[in-house]
């Protein structure tokens, strides 16, 4: 330990053994009864304390059973904390949540009395360690928060059904499917819990598919792992590697794009290598993509199968299918070579949806292009435009977001405004319709970033808390329910965040 008093958020402090109950002074506790102890503001433990370490000894008991402790005010789990037999004593030391009272909770499940003894040696302080990990929604259809044992240190999340996280130390951990060997651990179980990506170090930046993963060295190289069938790993091969294997011939990478089946690497002379099988490559090591240089970003668009390059001068390139006219050149036609994206420079951002894009200008405009069938492009109409359209009253665009036939933009004043398709009330203005012009997210300020779904949005605010809006039969929108909302609702007891990545999960049938 390091001398001093704790005080980063999450943090652990012990404490010289204090004796918070003993029964054996008052009464013992009856069978199927509790007794409760106040520990918030007690023995200098701070009055917000958000767990507290204590040995709770079970003494004297009339029968066998077993102790749950849990927070006040919170429902009783039906597990054990500590199992005795009739007239033993049995200690065993837990860390157990405090209830919103300061107080904690024990159970005697069993049919006699029982004395019960806590002797605290510690407490955590609210909120979360630096870089842990929180999930709800999902697999497990979680209505709350719940930390990630054994991650800590994260700096950056990706991924959807498999899901991989950079730690400080420039490691990789991974989670979830693992049918190809996508978690990079050198096996094919899936796991629900995370596991260490074999062999890498120095991680600069890690990116996924839906079945492969990219890792950005250090000292400029790449490395995949994952499904293999059409060359996605580039390593001159076909064959899935549940390690990380070195794409060759590449250095001097500064950033990986990857698609279904494809990937882009931005190098640092500003050109794009390709690699995997689509409209645009069919090749399983990199080959340059034609006709580019000056490259700041790459993105993907409609099913990974449109790609955008971002260039130094504003510009924007694409190439890909042009389903909608994706391509914003004017033209219904697709390209397998970059052409621009017609009228636009000064861009500083760009994304894409399912079958629209967004560009950000450096006058905080935003302009789109795409499909409209929703209203998606925010310009007032239906009709689908094959050249970038301004969206309708929008100045002050800090960041855009979209997802399916929805779209989001942050402004620079802190709130949101959203636009499109509006199922579950993903718009967040109170309602279920449509629109085809921004309107604003209710009673939302202080944005500093989104993350958004085909169900639900999430809303990152500047004082690290977390609001939520839209489906929420599977538990989305953390807050403790099952029910949707139309508007932004918080998700329940997290501060100090500093970062969202959503994965979708459809919603209930």
């Amino acid at each position: 330990y390091l001398p001093g008093t704790a005080s980063a958020p999450g943090a652990f402090s012990p404490l010289a053994p204090a004796r918070m109950l003993d029964t054996r002074t008052t009464a013992a506790v009856p069978p199927d009864s509790s007794v409760s102890f106040q520990v918030g503001g007690a023995a200098g433990i701070p009055t917000d304390v958000s767990a507290v370490v204590f040995n709770l000894t079970v003494t004297a008991p009339q029968s066998f059973g077993f102790i749950s402790a849990y927070a006040s005010g919170t429902p009783r789990p039906n597990a054990s904390n500590v199992n005795f037999a009739a007239g033993q004593t049995v200690p065993n030391l837990v860390t157990v949540p405090v209830g919103p009272d300061g107080k904690v909770t024990l159970f005697n499940r069993s049919s006699g009395t029982t004395q019960l003894i806590a002797d605290v040696s510690g407490y955590y302080l609210p909120g979360s360690p630096a870089g842990s990990v929180w999930t709800w929604g999902g697999p497990t259809y979680t209505t709350a928060p719940a930390g990630m044992a054994g991650l800590s240190g994260v700096t950056a999340l990706t991924g959807g059904h498999s899901k991989y996280a950079l730690l400080s130390n420039g490691t990789v951990q991974s989670w979830g499917v693992n049918l190809f060997g996508q978690l990079g651990n050198g096996t094919t179980t899936d796991s629900g819990t995370p596991v260490q990506v074999t062999g890498l170090s120095s991680v600069m930046s890690v990116t996924s598919s839906f079945d492969a993963a990219y890792a950005v060295l250090s000292d400029g190289t790449v490395w995949a792992w994952g499904h293999n069938n059409l060359g996605q790993l580039g390593d001159g091969t076909t064959t899935d590697s549940s390690v990380p294997v070195q794409v060759p011939g590449l250095t001097g990478v500064r950033s990986v794009t990857a698609g279904d089946y494809t990937a882009y690497a931005v190098l640092n002379d500003g050109t794009v290598q390709a690699w995997g099988h689509g409209i645009t490559v069919a090749s399983n090591v990199p080959v340059p993509v034609t006709g580019l240089t000056d490259v700041k970003s790459v993105t993907t668009g409609l099913w990974n199968l449109t790609v955008y390059a971002l260039l130094n001068d504003g510009t924007i390139r694409a190439w890909g299918y042009n389903t909608n006219g994706l391509l914003g050149n004017g033209t219904a036609s697709s390209s397998s070579t970059p052409v621009q994206v017609t009228g636009l420079t000064g861009v500083t951002s760009v994304v894409s949806g399912s079958e629209a894009a967004y560009a950000v200008l450096s006058d905080g405009t935003l302009w789109a292009w795409g499909q409209n069938l929703r209203g998606q492009l925010g310009n007032g109409t239906t009709t689908d435009s094959s050249t970038p359209v301004q969206v309708t009253g929008l100045t002050g665009v800090s960041s855009v977001h979209s997802t399916n036939e929805s779209a989001f933009a942050v402004l620079s004043d802190g709130t949101v405004r959203s636009w499109g398709a509006n199922p579950s009330g993903i718009l967040g203005n109170g309602t279920t319709t449509n629109s085809s012009t921004p309107v604003q997210v209710s009673n939302l300020h202080g944005v500093k970033s989104l993350a958004t779904s085909v169900i639900a949005t999430y809303a990152l605010l500047t004082d690290g808390t977390i609001r939520a809006w839209g489906n929420n039969d599977r538990g989305a929108l953390g807050n403790g329910t099952t029910t949707s909302s139309t508007t932004p609702v918080q998700v329940a007891g997290l501060s100090h965040i500093t970062g969202l990545l959503e994965s979708e999960v459809p919603p209930a049938s």
